[in-house]
């Protein structure tokens, strides 16, 4: 299989930041695929027998796609040269690799893999990581505004993978009139090992994120970008720390917006509750998940993401937003705290209820863990259902035009 994507091996560095791009790499190569990935983003920590990287580095491009007035012709830039390419580097391994088929990982390397697939006749899978369009598609002008979003979002591709992370993709794929026999519309796998830590152990986690023995500690885990809107908790701390002073709240993570949430701690004056750890190692943020007593996502679009899923399938009580599709996943008071957007002003008095009733927080903890024992996909049983789904597509399609296209070509 050659895989095309635009998007970062690990989001916060090497083995750091969202894993589901890494899962998807390591299960295809580990079910007997030869992986060819081509991308125009980092690979660092790619470590996996069976994949093979290729990238043209187009940091420099991108970067000026931040300035403002002219960003946006440099990013259309940076999208013309990947789509370029793809196609020049998609040609020449085709005929040297002879794959079974194409994959585009999430929007960037949709369309060009899409015309690849049409020269060289050969099945397209695309995947997405979920979407941020559902309330975009309510904007004037959100075509020309999101074009990139727009043009892989309508692709036809033989197989649409999008991920049930509740942004309600499938929605968006339905009015851009995606059909359905095409789409499949997956949670993302959770693989937690249990984490048995020793007093010993606990502690010395406790020690390194600023924690004593009597502190309750809140903890969220996110890349920190603007929507993921960190600042919520944040605001919420003096009130909290008021009534609990034993409260202390745990940032993992990094990301652009972590100066102006650090700016927010220090105008609030509260610095000595706050902690933030950085970008952790994806096997070391189970650790952190384990010691906290309470797990929060505040997210605009969703809270559905594999933060708050690894936090209940390891027993934590949360407390989170019914926004997009978090309702299917958390209901208020049974498996969780599940506040309404316009109930925010409440979220200090509800974090406060949670912290002061230990017994509460084990009955929804409980709750929460067996909900993701019966509902929550392993990686691997994940990754399984989707192979399956693409030898199945593969099975019936004709190669003998697929050789004669390559053939062509070259």
């Amino acid at each position: 299989m050659i895989m095309f994507t635009g998007t970062n091996l690990w989001s916060l560095g090497a083995k750091k930041g969202a894993s589901s791009f890494y899962q998807t790499l390591r299960h295809y190569a580990e079910n007997g695929y030869q992986v060819e990935l081509v991308s125009c983003s980092r690979t660092e920590g790619l470590d996996i027998p069976g994949v093979s990287a290729r990238h043209v580095n187009l940091d420099w491009l991108a970067r000026m796609g931040q300035v403002r007035k002219i960003g946006f012709a440099f990013r259309l830039l940076v999208w013309f040269v990947f789509q370029i390419y793809v196609i020049a580097v998609g040609l020449r391994l085709t005929r040297l690799k002879q794959p079974v088929f194409l994959y585009a990982y999430e929007i960037a390397g949709v369309p060009a893999t899409l015309l690849l697939g049409k020269l060289v006749g050969l099945p397209v899978v695309s995947r997405f990581q979920g979407t941020i369009m559902k309330p975009l598609m309510a904007t004037p002008g959100w075509r020309f505004r999101y074009w990139d979003h727009w043009l892989a979002l309508r692709a036809r591709t033989e197989l649409v993978i999008m991920a049930n992370d509740g942004t309600e993709g499938d929605e968006v794929l339905k009015r851009l009139g995606a059909p359905d026999t095409a789409v499949r519309f997956w949670m993302n796998g959770v693989d937690i090992n249990p984490v048995h830590c020793s007093d010993e152990d606990r502690a010395s986690i406790r020690h390194s994120v600023g924690c004593g023995p009597d502190n309750l500690i809140l903890l969220t885990v996110s890349r920190l970008v603007a929507w993921k809107r960190l600042d919520r908790i944040i605001s919420a701390m003096p009130e909290i720390k008021r009534s609990v002073p034993e409260a202390k709240l745990v940032i993992v993570g990094d990301g652009d917006a972590r100066p102006e949430y650090e700016r927010l701690v220090q105008e609030l004056g509260i610095g000595e509750c706050v902690f933030f750890t950085g970008a952790a190692l994806q096997a070391d943020v189970a650790k952190y998940i384990s010691v906290a007593d309470v797990f929060v996502s505040l997210y605009d679009l969703s809270n559905v993401g594999n933060p708050l899923l690894e936090a209940m399938s390891l027993g934590k009580s949360v407390i989170t937003l019914n926004n997009g599709g978090t309702g299917s996943m958390v209901s208020n008071d049974v498996n969780g705290v599940l506040l309404e957007p316009e109930a925010l002003a409440t979220l200090p008095e509800a974090v406060v209820k949670l912290l002061r009733d230990q017994a509460r927080r084990a009955c929804l903890g409980t709750a929460a863990k067996e909900h993701a024992q019966r509902t929550f996909w392993t990686w691997s049983q994940r990754m399984k259902q989707e192979i399956l789904e693409v030898e199945q597509l593969c099975s019936g399609w004709n190669y003998r035009e697929a050789e004669k296209s390559i053939g062509e070509l070259h």
